[in-house]
């Protein structure tokens, strides 16, 4: 395990050729505007995430209320 680990930790503090190419290649794919990649961001959460949001909102909620009801019990 402690070898394992030390190559995980030099594999991360070097910087293979690959990232070289990685870097190339992602900056081709961000856009210069930064309007342009917030409107993309609130276009995947709004419309794509819209009901895992919901949902999360909803078990916060029923979370909150079944805890006041815990509490309240006498």
């Amino acid at each position: 395990a402690v070898i394992f680990a030390m190559i995980l930790f030099f594999t991360l503090a070097s910087n293979p050729p690959i990232h070289v190419g990685w870097l190339r290649g992602t900056e081709d794919l961000i856009p210069q505007n930064l309007n342009l990649i917030g409107r993309a961001i609130s276009t995947y959460l709004w419309e794509n995430l819209y009901l895992a949001f919901l949902g999360l909102v909803l078990v916060v909620i029923v979370l909150a209320l079944s805890i006041v009801v815990l509490l309240r019990r006498e």
